[in-house]
């Protein structure tokens, strides 16, 4: 076994890691939409191996709110109303369609996810990303609807439409985040006694951090909004608020707010994570209008929260240093494959290195950040994209995306990383390893 030829090797490296998991769940896209074989139809999972049933709806690709449902009954009807859709020959080519109006269905089982969009374009389409459209039949929208909207109904008033007057171009995970933050303004609003009537987005604005590398980008983006209460006479301008022809705007105490993000891309995707909500006026105070020193220390911040920094000393291994990633589930192969840095399997006397690896069952997944030889600290890459593909025992297949990150600047020799799950379409989780050398597991959540 690997495990036990390898710890000699690595018993001087006991770092610690923890878990961060990031779902990324897609939409559809629209396509030409042709009559299809009636023999290919949408296959479904039996209701009882559905536990649940997310429903989010989107209006000008912006989320209204998203309901989530348990009972059985219902999930029976959602099931039973989308059966029989034929598949047609368009294609499915992106996460998410183009209409700006489609409602998205979540099927959460075991160890799946699937993800159905619903979009009327003369008629009835269910697409699930990259997989296929197909044309509904009978009433299928309104059954759903109805089961969505009795949902929202029942919770508290989440479906505050928010419109869209900003550009076209900015990113959808930018839109999302946005949207969701002026619903939590709706929401505190209405908590003063200011019922809110109508939101719109007027701008969000990209601002130069400088930040932006070959392959990630510390983002901040300037978000412009209205809030019109039914009563302006009744608001309280306070702390730095501003109203604009009876709307509210988004000025604050601490001027405007502003929405960072990392965004982390490759040639096969774009992975998209949200650090928090800072302001123009602490930019002003805390980094003299520096927006590229505060970028900077908000990124920092974020990824020593979300991972335990991994140590890189090519100087402390008399063989080699690299981060072990165990797979703690029975398989029998794995296909890994970074976009910086190298990958190692170690088999008795011979290593094998790269940016692409096949690991057989029970061997160890080995990144090293160094370009170069293994104790060559002069071409270290500052993280990875780390994509995995891993066959289990009993067939079924788990893929997902791990994010390495060096967590601040290198000192002494040392350079210093952090590790977090961003993707996984089976629900597998990022543990950390007791095992001599350290490291983390990849697993079953009902296992860790």
């Amino acid at each position: 076994m690997t495990k036990g030829r390898i710890k000699h090797m690595l018993n001087n490296k006991k770092p610690a890691f923890w878990i961060v998991c990031a779902a990324a769940v897609a939409a559809a896209a629209g396509a030409v939409l042709l009559t299809a074989n009636p023999a290919q139809t949408l296959e479904l999972p039996g209701t009882a191996s559905v536990f649940t049933v997310e429903m989010e709806q989107f209006n000008d690709r912006l989320s209204i709110g998203r309901v989530v449902i348990t009972d059985a009954e219902q999930i029976e009807t959602i099931l039973s109303a989308m059966a029989g859709a034929k598949k047609t020959l368009g294609r499915s080519v992106n996460d998410y369609p183009t209409q700006e109006k489609y409602l998205v269905v979540r099927l959460i089982m075991e160890n799946e996810m699937r993800t159905l969009c619903l979009y009327s374009e003369g008629g009835e389409y269910i697409e699930e990303p990259y997989i296929g459209i197909y044309k509904t039949r009978g009433n299928l929208g309104e059954v759903l609807y109805r089961v969505y909207t009795d949902n929202m109904d029942r919770t508290s008033g989440s479906a505050f439409n928010i419109k869209w007057e900003a550009s076209e171009d900015v990113p959808q995970p930018v839109r999302d985040y946005a949207a969701d933050y002026v619903r939590e303004q709706v929401e505190y609003y209405n908590s003063l006694g200011y019922n809110i009537t109508d939101a719109k987005i007027t701008a969000v604005t990209l601002v130069n951090t400088g930040t932006a590398s070959l392959t990630k980008a510390v983002e901040m983006w300037r978000l412009e909004y209205r809030l019109l209460p039914d009563d302006a006479d009744k608001v309280v301008l306070a702390g730095g608020m501003k109203m604009e022809d009876g709307w509210l705007t988004e000025w604050g105490s601490t001027g405007q707010p502003l929405l960072v993000l990392v965004h982390d891309w490759d040639s096969k995707s774009e992975i998209w994570r949200r650090v928090g909500v800072f302001n123009t006026g602490r930019v002003q105070e805390e980094y003299q209008g520096d927006y590229t020193a505060a970028a900077m220390a908000l990124y920092h911040d974020f990824i020593s929260k979300t991972g335990v920094a991994w140590e890189y000393v090519p100087a402390r291994s008399s063989i080699f240093s690299a981060l072990p990633i165990r797979i703690d589930i029975p398989f029998s192969g794995a296909h890994v494959s970074v976009d910086r840095g190298k990958l190692w399997r170690i088999e008795e006397t011979r290593i094998d290195f790269g940016k692409e690896a096949d690991y057989p069952a029970d061997f160890d997944i080995f990144w090293s950040p160094s370009e170069g030889d293994a104790s060559d600290s002069g071409d270290v890459a500052n993280g990875c994209i780390l994509r995995f593909e891993i066959t289990a025992a009993d067939g079924s297949v788990h893929k997902g995306t791990i994010l390495i990150d060096q967590s601040k600047s290198a000192k002494d020799g040392v350079w210093f990383y952090s590790v977090a799950l961003a993707e996984t379409d089976t629900g597998l989780v990022l543990a950390e390893s007791s095992e001599d050398g350290g490291g983390c597991i990849l697993k079953l959540p009902d296992e860790s």
